[in-house]
């Protein structure tokens, strides 16, 4: 194995006291072996004797390292269990077989080889990790700040321990899978460019020591960003519910049906005819009013015609109020000059008669006071 810093420093950490005691003495060789549950370290802030460093441990923290040991036990790599720290095989007294996250304590499962390592556990019953800030392996996979190897101690930072408790093999904890780790003290062993990538930054931007400068920079104008699109979003919102509002108030599409839209032509026809009889237009402008108003039998002017076209509260159609508007209608001779005039509505003519004709007998019906220019 490859390590890339010094330990930390000793840690330690209980036994689930309730759990039963199940013995698995089996023969490797002719060493026997036992499987122990040990809490190893727990939630809370650690002070090196002599003050040189502190360890804050917190849920996340426990649950990383539970990780990483996960991890490195399913790739073979070993994480020695020794005395006192010491390295070297003969002050090697097992392996860290795996790690779960039991309340407030990282609890792990420990291997004890040999008779003398299985009472050496029982007799020193107090356990210190060793933790470095960056793992690297002898493949040259990167790990971040794992936990290494475990030693027995009788003076562990780590107080409130309890003892080593036998287990079964099959009792052995399986924890959640591996997960890459950023290393929270020295140097990480971080290659950043897939960071630098995946945030859009620039190769080489991000260091060990700006990284969580840049990305809480990167982090708070993404925030911002949000905002303001979030702000965009809602003026939209509001047009289009403006839109909505607009449209609801204006009147539905109106649809006349064949027999529908005849009836109301011919109500258009008989008006026409009326303001004719009454000298109120010339047959001329009648023939050019009907199929404007009217349509024909293909093609009826819905917007004209009915009444509804025209939205809520509305009295009449607009081809009625046109027609309306025409009674009050007063045609004079052309190049006359006249004041106000009055035509007298009080004959109908016995036949049907020609434009000029309509035309002399509204002027002969004229009040007096006009002065005509011939």
């Amino acid at each position: 194995m490859k390590r890339k810093s010094a330990r930390l420093g000793a840690f330690v950490a209980t036994c689930l006291g309730e759990a039963p005691e199940v013995t698995l003495t089996t023969a490797d060789g002719d060493v026997p072996v036992q499987m122990f549950r040990k809490q190893m370290i727990r939630l809370g802030t650690f002070v090196e004797r002599t003050g040189k460093w502190t360890l804050r441990v917190d849920r996340q923290r426990l649950k990383r390292w539970a990780r990483g040991i996960t991890q490195m036990v399913a790739l073979g790599i070993d994480l020695p269990l020794n005395s006192d720290h010491k390295p070297g095989s003969e002050h090697t007294l097992g392996y860290i077989r795996g790690a779960d996250v039991d309340g407030e304590w990282l609890y792990g499962s420990i291997e004890a080889r040999g008779q003398s390592a299985i009472e050496m556990c029982q007799r020193v019953n107090r356990v210190s990790v060793e933790v470095v800030p960056s793992f690297v392996d002898g493949d040259g996979r990167q790990f971040g700040e794992a936990i290494v190897g475990l030693a027995l101690t009788p003076r562990p930072v780590v107080s409130g321990q309890g003892g080593f408790v036998k287990i079964a093999a099959s009792l052995d904890i399986e924890t959640e899978g591996p997960e890459l780790i950023l290393a929270l003290n020295g140097e990480t062993g971080m290659n950043w460019t897939k960071i630098e990538n995946l945030f859009g930054l620039e190769d080489g931007s991000l260091t060990d020591e700006n990284a969580a400068v840049l990305l809480g920079e990167h982090q708070a104008s993404a925030a911002k960003l949000h905002s303001a699109t979030t702000d965009d979003n809602a003026k939209i919102k509001a047009s289009l519910d403006a839109a909505r509002t607009e449209l609801s108030d204006r009147p539905a599409a109106v649809t006349l049906d064949a027999d529908t839209g005849d009836s109301l032509a011919e109500g258009v026809e008989a008006q026409l005819s009326t303001l004719v009889t009454n000298c109120d237009i010339l047959p001329a402008v009648s023939a050019k009013l009907l199929p404007l108003l009217a349509g024909t039998a293909e093609a009826r002017p819905v917007a004209l015609l009915s009444r509804a076209a025209r939205g809520k509260g509305a009295e009449k159609s607009l081809a009625r109020e046109i027609l309306c508007a025409l009674t009050d209608n007063c045609p004079i001779a052309r190049g006359s000059k006249t004041g106000v005039q009055m035509l007298s509505r009080d004959g109908k003519p016995a036949v049907e008669e020609t434009d000029e004709e309509v035309e002399k007998r509204m002027l002969s019906r004229a009040g007096a006071g006009a002065e005509y220019v011939v």
